[in-house]
């Protein structure tokens, strides 16, 4: 599958999406979530445990500060309707939210397909029913192990295999509920989402060495990356002529992004492996 990249505004950033990009069309629809991370770790492991050793409370702090910045230019992006500039910030904000669950050794892959098995893990439906006025039984317990433990055997065949496939499951999903918020709802959900992840490290962040990751932290950063797919579906009838897929018009690729920006190594040094000699290292 072709995926164009075209009409995205040249910036002041060294190597920006379109001049990584825009060169030829891409065939990144096969990138897998684990391999997004993956990708990720090869280029920014080494840099990260440097700067951000998960020994030190803080580091996990600051780590996730950077998250919420490319966040927040993400929403800066959306208020201005740059779309050009949320298709740049969003891969960014991808990298440091990847890295981060790195350094805490959780695998992407494993824990949205924990919380995620193809249904939604508050209403547990297929297709979330969440707030309708169809959702009117007794509410059971939001993201119960066993629940989801069943749904996971049940859906086992269904588990999504690339990066793409994940945003088209989130889409079947919540596609209704995207459909009906606009995509500053949409902002406002995924920067909750932010503000409980700092929460969970702020209780979890002295036990964490002694006794693992939280139940409730890998839950939270899960819903980080729902909020990252539900809002690639939806900036899909925004984006028209900046990232689309001929064969696929129901969704931006999240792949095509991070390959775009990522392929070729670090987009400030160059290299495959970054460096301490890398002047854009934080931005």
């Amino acid at each position: 599958m072709v995926i164009i990249i075209k009409g995205v505004e040249r910036d002041r950033r060294r190597n920006s999406l379109r001049d990584i990009a825009g060169q030829a069309d891409l065939r990144y629809d096969d990138l897998t979530l684990g391999g997004a991370q993956h990708l990720m770790e090869s280029i920014y492991a080494l840099r990260n445990h440097e700067r951000f050793g998960r020994s030190s409370g803080g580091g996990l702090y600051r780590m996730w500060l950077q998250v919420v910045k490319h966040g927040c230019q993400m929403a800066k992006a959306v208020r201005k309707e740059r779309f050009d500039l949320l298709l740049d910030e969003l891969p960014q904000a991808f990298c440091w939210y990847s890295g981060f669950c790195s350094l805490l050794d959780i695998k992407l892959d494993d824990i949205v397909w924990q919380f995620f098995p193809y249904v939604c893990p508050t209403c547990y439906k297929e297709r979330c029913v969440c707030g309708t006025e169809k959702d009117h039984r007794p509410r059971k317990r939001q993201k119960d192990p066993k629940l989801l433990a069943k749904f996971r055997r049940l859906n086992a065949k269904r588990r999504p295999s690339t990066l793409n496939d994940y945003v088209k499951m989130f889409g079947k999903i919540y596609g209704a509920h995207a459909d009906s918020v606009n995509m500053q709802g949409i902002f406002l959900h995924f920067t909750e989402e932010l503000g409980e992840v700092a929460e969970e490290i702020d209780q979890s962040r002295r036990s964490v060495r002694k006794e693992g990751i939280s139940y409730a932290l890998r839950g939270e950063l899960a819903d980080v990356f729902s909020w990252i797919a539900k809002l690639c579906w939806k900036a899909n009838s925004y984006s028209v002529g900046l990232l689309k897929s001929p064969a696929s018009t129901d969704q931006i690729s999240l792949a095509a992004l991070i390959r775009a920006r990522y392929g070729n190594g670090c987009p400030d040094c160059g290299r495959r492996t970054c460096t301490a000699q890398c002047s854009g290292w934080i931005r």
